[in-house]
């Protein structure tokens, strides 16, 4: 077909070139083209026709299971994937060609002999020829540098199995002055014994390495990107290079100073003492963390002025909520950034009057039904006492002082007013002009009427949740041990009456817990998104990899499983399970959790070549001839004392 679209469109260019075929030129079908706009969309389309099977021709991904009977394009495929050396054009799913064959496969990696292609069996075909199986590269962080000391890092990529056209580059940022990315050529002869090898160093294409001299201190982001023009792979990397005398570059802090207690609505001052290495200028910012309690966060910015070794920058806040803060202080030159911060806790000035006593943390409250808020005034003058009714969104799950999430922070609702009694009965999920309110968490707050002081909110969250869809996890819900790369299933419940309109879920995976009854940070990392829209109960998941395929390290989670679209109708793991490497990490020579083909490069790299002796890049008893004929190497390398080099 390709050779037919190029054919009628060297024709067409032929009839609008005035030449003939055997004379025309280069130059000639650039004014061709240029002629006849028509004929130039079609050429381009073709090209990127052809571009695009070109680079799927050599990947397919196994979506549904296979099994004898089965017939279409998946069995085409599945065929000309096991036995690769064939012609022949299979098409129906038989238990003589396809079934055998398919055993053979199972057979060879390990996977239950049944002849049907299931999870396990389609998880090891994507692994070897899928479109999505992972590619990435390795380390995930870089060493850190020192300024006139050689630097030396390799980075390794994974998931290709052909990597002989693949290329590398620097796709953003810039490497370290001094540092460079250079390729590794070794010699892949073996020869048989009595045979000489020729010196034919051919290039390593699945790593490179990071070395050279660097000549400035600082922090520099870059990525390294691997592609086989179907395939690519990239990693964002921060190489810290310190100073001769140990330092970044980036700001020294030498002091902090201020209250460590406060009173609600009394005001604190605090002062930063730090020094730039290069006497250069400073800025100064800070978080205070109650951001998303409506108070809005303070920045300070140095003016630009004579250089000095030592700066400062005060800061003063007012916190309007009781609570344990850590406010963090950043100061940022031309090369980096450094923090630190210091712990305050902040009281109530008196016994609040008004006392909330539902909800008062933990409760579950599905939207639209009716609850009852209650509360209890110390005053002693109750006459004809009203009350104002407030619905405070819980923080925000973040890493704690990260600017870029205080930007979601919801304003508080107001639910009711003038409202006299103890008691409320209150529509769940619905403001005071009956707005619809999002499930999620959250405080309800009272104070008296139009007034925003001496008020009083739940000691703790509640939560609100959807009344349409609940869901309960099942598995993984804590203290399993699941292996990188094998298959595992996630299970999990749904109710509700949306249930039989078969709905969708995502899946996450959240590293963050706290152990019930210690000290809990009101602050998790992001969740890590293993796959959206999914359908049933189940779901087969390749172990430690997310929605990307990209890898996820070894460590404790917990699942997540959430209505489609929603991070509040959810539920999770009740306790952190474990992602582990496999059992042979014994050969898991680079460290990176994976055993393949990197490793044996790295023993290459990092063992042989500490004893390859006459250029071969290989252990023979020709390296044992040299060192025989060398008493120095012959004693260095008599490691049992035999007084014979074996």
């Amino acid at each position: 077909m390709k050779k037919y679209i190029f054919a009628a469109l060297f024709l067409a260019l032929l009839a609008t070139a005035p030449v003939l075929a055997q004379t025309i030129t280069l130059e000639q079908i650039i004014q061709a083209l240029q002629a006849n706009p028509t004929l130039l969309t079609q050429v381009r389309l073709a090209i990127q026709q052809l571009s695009s099977q070109q680079q799927n021709q050599n990947c397919y991904t196994f979506d549904k299971d296979l099994k004898r009977g089965d017939s279409g394009d998946e069995v085409t495929k599945l065929y000309q994937y096991l036995n690769p050396v064939t012609d022949a054009f299979v098409y129906n799913f038989d238990s003589i060609i396809v079934e055998k064959a398919v055993k053979q496969f199972q057979a060879k990696y390990g996977i239950p002999n049944t002849g049907y292609v299931g999870p396990l069996t389609r998880a090891k075909l994507n692994s070897l020829y899928g479109c999505k199986n992972k590619v990435f590269i390795t380390p995930n962080a870089l060493e850190v540098a020192k300024v006139g000391v050689f630097y030396n890092q390799t980075i390794n990529l994974h998931g290709l199995t052909d990597t002989r056209d693949v290329t590398w580059a620097i796709s953003s940022g810039q490497l370290p002055p001094g540092i460079n990315m250079i390729g590794i050529f070794a010699n892949p002869c073996k020869p048989l014994p009595g045979q000489a090898c020729t010196l034919n160093m051919l290039e390593v294409k699945d790593n490179r390495v990071l070395n050279g001299t660097p000549t400035s201190a600082g922090t520099y982001t870059f990525t390294v990107q691997a592609s086989n023009g179907t395939r690519t792979a990239q990693r964002t990397y921060t190489l810290v290079v310190k100073d001769k005398d140990g330092n970044t570059g980036a700001p020294v802090i030498s002091g902090i100073s201020g209250p460590t207690t406060l009173k609600v609505g009394e005001t604190g001052t605090w002062t930063i003492k730090a020094s730039d290495p290069n006497n250069g200028t400073l800025s100064y910012s800070v978080i205070w963390g109650d951001e998303w309690f409506g108070v809005a966060g303070e920045a300070a910015t140095m003016p630009p002025y004579v250089p000095k070794v030592n700066q400062t920058s005060t800061f003063t806040h007012t916190y309007s909520r009781a609570g344990v803060y850590n406010p963090t202080f950043y100061v940022s030159n031309s090369v980096g950034q450094s923090k630190t911060s210091l712990s305050v806790n902040v009281g109530q000035t008196t016994q609040p009057q008004i006392t909330v006593t539902s909800p008062n943390g933990g409760e579950q409250w599905v939207a639209k039904s009716t609850q009852d808020i209650k509360w209890s005034d110390r005053r002693e003058t109750l006459v004809a006492a009203k009350y104002d009714f407030y619905l405070d969104p819980e923080p925000p799950a973040c890493v704690y002082s990260n600017p870029a999430c205080m930007v979601a922070i919801q304003a508080p609702y107001l639910l009711d007013q003038n409202i006299s009694g103890s008691v409320y009965n209150w529509i769940v999920a619905t403001d005071i002009v009956n707005n619809p309110i999002t499930a999620g968490q959250y405080r309800v707050r009272i104070c008296p009427a139009s007034s925003q002081t001496n008020c009083d909110s739940s000691n703790a969250p509640f939560t609100i949740t959807d009344s349409r869809f609940q869901i309960t996890v099942l598995s993984p819900n804590g203290g399993e041990q699941w292996t990188r790369k094998s298959v595992k299933t996630i299970k999990w419940f749904s109710s509700g009456m949306e249930v039989d309109r078969a709905p969708k879920v995502d899946l996450y995976l959240d590293s963050y817990w706290c152990e019930p009854g210690s000290v809990c940070l009101a602050y998790a990392p992001p969740l890590i998104i293993l796959d959206k829209n999914i359908s049933g109960s189940a779901y087969n998941w390749i172990v430690a990899t997310d929605i990307n395929d990209a890898a996820i390290p070894v460590g404790n989670y917990r699942v997540k499983v959430c209505s489609a679209g929603s991070l509040t109708v959810c539920d999770s793991s009740n306790r952190p399970f474990t992602i582990t490497t496999a059992t042979n990490s014994k050969y898991d020579l680079n460290g990176d959790g994976i055993v393949d083909n990197s490793d044996l490069i790295w023993y290459r790299l990092n063992v042989v070549s500490k004893y390859e002796l006459d250029g071969e890049y290989s252990l023979d008893n020709r390296d044992m001839q040299v060192i025989s004929d060398h008493t120095a190497l012959f004693v260095k390398y008599d490691l049992n004392g035999s007084g014979a080099v074996n």
